[in-house]
């Protein structure tokens, strides 16, 4: 009995820290601080589980643990920060395949299953477990190998699209309620619900743009979440119960959250409309981007009294964050202003940009939101793109036809000069053609971010 209170405890002081470090890990100058304090939560949570009367086969587990922590402190210690969205789809993958794989063995020992009992509420529990967590680790792989670069970024379509995903719904809902119905466990009828639940988070990502990837991995995250608390409900477990309930509703809002910012349905994340491609250094209309010299950029922004600088993908794609850094520094001690614009949507995750600044240490107080960005923009000298393409399109506020329409911006235009260093001459993965690099404000240098940084750096130091 006295157990049994010391694992309540525990389990009660785990959620309390889980809920506690996900509220401090959304204000940007205590993420770090966040983030050990759901650490510390997990930690409580697996002591309390290893109390359990019911746990055996200790040394098992205790093998597994001490595997799972070395393979895990030597990925985190040499993943990149612009490799942080590769492996964040790679951790929800593995817990979506872990409750999926701990549903199907329960499936073949669970009494409810031999008896045919529909009503049995742990039978439903498993069988949703191993449907969510499959489509997470299915839908997780195409997303890693979409921001690897093995699966095109760009929308994929396939005939009958809608139709043939709602009807794989209604063939897994009907497997699975004749599994629930019938007596006797059959094996083979879960491997297809397996399979055809792998297929539909395989077809359910497919679709989905580059730019569209964070809200892809927060609905990813959800579904872990729900498969961890259908396996919290199988094994009475409460901090599963919490922590599935966490995450499957965190990810859900910050997927609502995001999708509100893209200013679409959540529905056209994953069903797209087909697009072509347009030039950024020549437009359809026949005008040319102006290309601005690195010495002469250079001199622009040395002379600057205000900066704001907005990333994008490409920013971390090139690792330009230690670079800019050196920027930073440059610049802040010959009195310029230096800020930096961050969009919700920009990079390959939710926060991706707040991590890049974080990790080579950029203040956080000169972090600007979207809004405040855009009121500030009117008093700046130079907005610094590097590496952001969509985010910027003013077509997503003036082309009614643009797929980015509604999208709220950064609107660069009010700067009083736009510097814009791009990689290639590809227009964003909208494929939609942006004016911006053809406004009379904008010179372009195209080129790796991190190199024409680090020009621009040794520039003005030597003028």
């Amino acid at each position: 009995m006295i157990q049994k209170s010391v694992i309540e405890i525990l389990y009660l002081f785990s959620a309390f820290l889980f809920i506690s470090g996900l509220k401090i890990i959304g204000t940007t100058k205590h993420s770090r601080k966040g983030n050990w304090i759901s650490a510390i939560g997990m930690l409580l949570a697996i002591i309390g589980s290893l109390m359990d009367e019911r746990v055996n086969n200790l040394s098992w587990i205790f093998s597994a643990i001490i595997v799972g922590s070395v393979l895990g402190i030597l990925s985190a210690r040499k993943v990149r920060m612009n490799s942080i969205p590769l492996m964040v789809s790679f951790l929800n993958g593995m817990g979506g395949a872990s409750a999926a794989t701990i549903g199907a063995f329960q499936y073949m020992n669970h009494p409810g299953f031999t008896y045919g009992a529909v009503v049995d509420n742990t039978s439903l529990a498993i069988l949703l477990s191993i449907i969510s967590g499959t489509m997470s680790f299915s839908g997780s792989v195409i997303t890693f190998g979409k921001i690897k670069g093995w699966v095109t970024e760009k929308s994929v379509f396939y005939p009958l699209q809608k139709t043939l995903n709602v009807s794989l719904l209604f063939i897994i809902g009907g497997i699975s309620l004749f599994i629930l119905i019938r007596e006797g466990v059959d094996s083979e009828l879960v491997i297809l619900l397996s399979i055809l639940s792998f297929l539909y988070g395989f077809l359910l990502i497919l679709p989905v743009k580059g730019n569209n990837i964070p809200v892809a991995i927060s609905i990813l995250n959800s579904m872990t979440g729900f498969s961890t608390l259908m396996i919290g409900f199988v094994f009475e477990n409460l901090i599963l119960i919490m922590g599935g309930i966490i995450v499957w509703s965190a990810g859900i809002l910050l997927a609502f959250h995001m999708s509100k910012a893209l200013n679409k349905p959540l529905s056209t994340v994953f069903f797209q409309t087909r697009e072509t491609n347009k030039s950024l250094v020549k437009s359809e209309r026949g005008l040319i981007a102006k290309e601005i010299s690195l010495i002469d950029a250079a001199i622009l922004i040395g002379y600057a009294k205000r900066i704001i600088v907005v990333p994008g993908y490409g920013f971390g794609v090139s690792q330009a964050q230690f670079v800019c850094q050196e920027l930073d520094h440059l610049l802040t001690a010959r009195g310029i202003e230096v800020y930096y614009a961050i969009h919700p949507i920009a990079g390959r995750m939710p926060g991706h940009m707040n991590v890049l600044l974080a990790e080579a240490d950029i203040p956080y107080k000169r972090f600007l939101e979207l809004e405040e960005a855009n009121q500030q923009f009117s008093i700046t000298d130079i907005a610094l793109v590097i590496g952001a393409n969509d985010i910027i399109n003013p077509r997503a506020i003036k082309d009614k036809k643009s797929p980015l329409y509604g999208m709220p911006i950064l609107d660069v235009s009010e700067a009083k000069n736009i510097i814009i260093l791009k990689k290639g001459a590809d227009s964003g993965y909208s494929g939609e053609e942006n004016p911006i690099f053809f406004h009379e404000k904008s010179s372009v240098i195209l080129g790796d971010a991190k190199h024409n940084l680090n020009h621009i750096v040794k520039e003005i130091i030597e003028n």
